[in-house]
C-alpha cells in the first residue's frame, strides 16, 4: 500500500508564491547584469587582445549588448533548468549559485571554441595570442567566469534572501 501523503509530492524544496516571484524577477535581471558587466570589463578585453576600438564607448556598449543577448539564452536554457533541477534536490545555496554562474558564464565561449575547432581551425588560431594560446584560453575563462559570477551575484542579491528564508522556515 502506498502512503497517501507521498502521492503527488516530491522530496524537493518547494517555493512559496512570494519566493517564486522574487526568483522570476532575479532571472529577469540577469541579462541586464551581464550587459553591465560586459560594458565594465570591455576595456580589459580590448587591451588584452592587443587592440583598441576607434570609439571605446561604442565598443563597450556593443560588447555589453552582446553579453546581455547571450545571457538571455544562457539564462533560459542553462540557469533556469539548473535552478529547477537543484531545487528538486533541496535548497539552492549561495555556493550553488556562484558555482553555476562561473560555469555558465563560460558556456558561450566554450560553444564558440567547439564550433571553431569543428571547422578545422588550429588551437593557436582559435585562441588569440598565436603560440600563447593557453594564455588566450585562460583569459577567456577568466572573462566568462567574471561575467557569470556578477550575474549570479545579482541573482542572489534579489532572490537569495528569499531562498534563505524558505530554508529557515522549512517551506
Amino acid at each position: 500500500m502506498r502512503n497517501e501523503e507521498a502521492v503527488g509530492t516530491s522530496s524537493g524544496h518547494h517555493l512559496s508564491p512570494d519566493a517564486q516571484g522574487r526568483v522570476a524577477i532575479a532571472f529577469l535581471l540577469v541579462p541586464f547584469a551581464s550587459a553591465a558587466a560586459g560594458v565594465t570589463v570591455f576595456p580589459l578585453v580590448a587591451f588584452g587582445i592587443g587592440g583598441r576600438p576607434a570609439d571605446m564607448l561604442d565598443g563597450a556598449v556593443a560588447f555589453g549588448l552582446g553579453m546581455g543577448l547571450a545571457s538571455i539564452f544562457v539564462t533560459g536554457f542553462g540557469a533556469f533548468p539548473l535552478f529547477v533541477w537543484l531545487s528538486k534536490r533541496g535548497p539552492v545555496t549561495l555556493a550553488h549559485t556562484l558555482l553555476a554562474g562561473a560555469a555558465l558564464g563560460n558556456l558561450p565561449g566554450a560553444l564558440i571554441v567547439i564550433r571553431l575547432l569543428s571547422m578545422g581551425r588550429d588551437w593557436d588560431a582559435v585562441f588569440l595570442g598565436g603560440r600563447d594560446w593557453a594564455l588566450g584560453a585562460l583569459r577567456a575563462v577568466m572573462f566568462g567566469s567574471t561575467i557569470g559570477l556578477v550575474s549570479a551575484a545579482v541573482f542572489w542579491m534579489v532572490a537569495g534572501r528569499t531562498l534563505r528564508g524558505e530554508v529557515a522556515s522549512g517551506s
